[in-house]
């Protein structure tokens, strides 16, 4: 089990499905209604909102993303 979904699976029930719903669109490449953003200094990284939770994701192809970390945020969230 990875880092990802070790975290995920830590969380309460609420945002546990929020966030695994929000992994499948992010993996679907359904990025329209999302809280998503590009992070200053990086050519390719992207962080998304799910309240007060972020997914790091690398964007690799115009539809295709990698998640890198989903993260409670904090002051070392964007820290990687």
């Amino acid at each position: 089990m990875d880092n990802v979904s070790k975290f995920v699976a830590s969380l309460p029930e609420k945002d546990r499905l929020r966030i695994i719903e929000t992994l499948a669109f992010i993996r679907g490449g359904q990025t329209s209604g999302l809280d998503i953003k590009k992070l200053k200094g990086y050519a390719d990284i992207f962080r998304v909102r799910v309240g007060k939770y972020r997914i790091i994701c690398r964007k690799q192809e115009p539809y295709r993303f990698i998640i890198i970390k989903v993260t409670h945020r904090n002051d070392t969230t964007y820290n990687f």
